[in-house]
């Protein structure tokens, strides 16, 4: 009888009915509590219906009664990767493949997850040893194309992906990984076709949402520059990351003083030190804005989620009072329509990071909404005192430099966790 219930779970978990499933592993535990099949089994349906903190539960004290099973950690390993905690999640896939060293799909996941640490080389090692087990496994054949694409072995990547699709034609998640790759590789047209073929086969893949929102965003020249150097970015280490970003400050820093000691020099080191700026500031907005230009797209507009609509609302309202400030500043002139433009221009930056994920969440909103107060009394200063750079104007600038170096290494940390 028991039996009957576990294959009836086993066959609506491959059906996706978790619920049914869960009531049916209950009835088989009210009976036999302690079976370590039938708790992993329940540890399973929590996990695919994102109760994470019951199924940790369920897990941790099934390995309380067989430390054995190696299934155990794995799921205890996915369970911490879903809540980023990577530490936790690399020692129990150790101690799986320690228990099992015969199971691929081990190596995979930990391939994976030392794709996400940029341990690219490492990666590739686990993903090769997942398929020295087992050749056809695909998500070993998924990670290592994708370890060879960021080792730049661009090649034998694809040659990788190709193989992985032989194996299994019909894999969401491989149409996905393949997308990816092509929109690395600056394909975005081939790559929106894989994307939309991978949500065909399963219409909750995040990573193919993801993939086909940039994918439509790549359209625009502008966009596809910045998804460049966004991939880029995304190979460097912390270390790197920050030498290129204090790199990137100090040139801008030496042009302008060399310019402004040698006047002659001026007409040649200022467009680039313009450009720098330029380019230093899209890429604060460039993905808020580009999602104001997909809620015009009859598809993309679908594609946005909550946050990303209002971050786009958010940026375009303070894009409108620099504009408003700009026209004014040329048509009437003052220092407040001057305070007005640099706030509107300079707070898109706060306000395209307001919905990331931060450590002190709580914190960082009080410090964003505060430099919005900040830059409305530096305004309101501008026009009441009619001095530019007041002292609501340069506590409000202090503030917002403060805030990019606190922002750049809250996210490249979190990066390069």
């Amino acid at each position: 009888m028991e039996q009957n219930l576990i294959d009836r779970a086993v066959f609506l978990m491959q059906h996706r009915k978790y619920r049914e499933a869960e009531t049916a592993i209950q009835q088989s535990l009210a009976r036999y509590p302690m079976d370590v099949n039938a708790l992993g089994l329940l540890a399973e349906v929590k996990i695919q219906l994102d109760e994470h903190d019951e199924a940790l539960q369920i897990v941790n004290d099934t390995i309380g009664i067989d430390p054995t099973d190696d299934r155990l950690y794995y799921q205890r390993a996915r369970i911490h990767l879903n809540k980023e905690q990577f530490d936790a999640a690399e020692a129990d896939l150790r101690e799986s493949i320690r228990l099992d060293p015969q199971e691929a799909s081990y190596y995979a996941i930990y391939a994976m997850v030392l794709i996400q640490r940029k341990k690219f080389a490492e990666a590739l090692s686990y993903a090769e040893q997942a398929l020295q087990v087992d050749p056809e496994n695909v998500y070993a054949l998924n990670a290592r194309s994708t370890a060879l694409l960021k080792l730049n072995r661009k090649q034998e990547s694809f040659e990788g992906m190709e193989d992985a699709f032989r194996h299994d034609p019909e894999n969401a998640y491989t149409h996905a990984n393949y997308g990816w790759g092509l929109l690395e590789k600056g394909d975005a047209k081939k790559a929106l076709e894989h994307f939309r073929e991978s949500l065909r086969i399963d219409p909750s893949m995040s990573m193919a949402q993801a993939g086909m929102i940039e994918a439509l965003k790549s359209r625009y020249l502008v966009y596809r520059l910045f998804l460049k150097y966004a991939f880029f970015m995304s190979k460097l280490s912390e270390k790197f990351q920050w030498i290129f970003i204090i790199g990137l400050y100090l040139a801008t820093k030496f042009l302008s003083n060399t310019a402004q000691s040698n006047p002659e020099l001026a007409p040649y080191l200022m467009p680039v030190v313009y450009i720098l700026i330029a380019f230093a500031f899209s890429t604060w907005i460039m993905e808020p804005v580009s999602n104001l230009f997909l809620r015009f797209n009859k598809y993309g507009r679908y594609m946005l989620d909550r946050k990303e609509i209002s971050a786009s609302n958010g940026v375009a309202v303070s894009l409108a009072v620099a504009v408003i400030g700009a026209v004014g500043l040329f048509t009437v002139g003052g220092a407040g329509w001057l305070a007005m433009t640099f706030a509107g221009i300079s707070y898109m930056i706060p306000l395209s990071v307001r919905n990331k994920q931060f450590k002190q969440p709580a914190l960082m909103q009080v410090f964003i909404y505060g430099l919005g107060v900040l830059a409305l009394g530096a305004i309101a200063s501008g026009f009441i005192t009619g001095e530019a750079f007041s002292l609501w104007f340069l506590i409000y600038a202090g503030g917002f430099i403060a805030f990019q170096w606190i922002v750049n290494f809250a996210m490249i940390r979190r990066n390069n966790r």
